[in-house]
């Protein structure tokens, strides 16, 4: 009887995860690289992504909010449809805390506070 192999878990482990990290920030930055499962691209901004990664280029995008209103309505949303099969994190410093409740700009579901990166990091590798 034929039997079913679905994938080769050593194999598939092994590859590297390519992420984008958006708003270069030297902790941010230290924090991706640190993870051997990760090939980081640094990019200066939202548009600057836009602008140059195809959609299969990335599977993991972190974008870096300093603060409020900091990326405009239409680039959230190009970067969302540019890239439909990728894990997003919106990387939020504390001025803004309350984007998630006065802001409809990113997904809540995409929002995590910046000292919880790590974490959340560890759940989407």
């Amino acid at each position: 009887m034929a039997r079913l192999r679905l994938h080769e878990a050593a194999e598939y482990e092994a590859r590297p995860i390519r992420a984008a990290l958006v708003e270069r920030q030297p902790e941010l930055l230290d924090i991706l690289e640190a993870d051997a499962r990760l090939q980081v691209s640094s990019f200066s901004g939202l548009p600057a992504l836009l602008e140059t990664a195809q959609q299969p280029d990335f599977e993991l995008i972190v974008v870096r909010q300093s603060y409020p209103d900091q990326f405009p309505p239409a680039d959230v949303e190009r970067l969302i449809v540019r890239f439909p099969l990728a894990r997003i994190i919106c990387a939020f410093e504390t001025l803004c805390l309350a984007d998630g409740r006065r802001r409809e700009i990113w997904p809540l579901a995409v929002r995590v506070p910046s000292w919880g990166l790590p974490e959340r990091l560890e759940r989407e590798v």
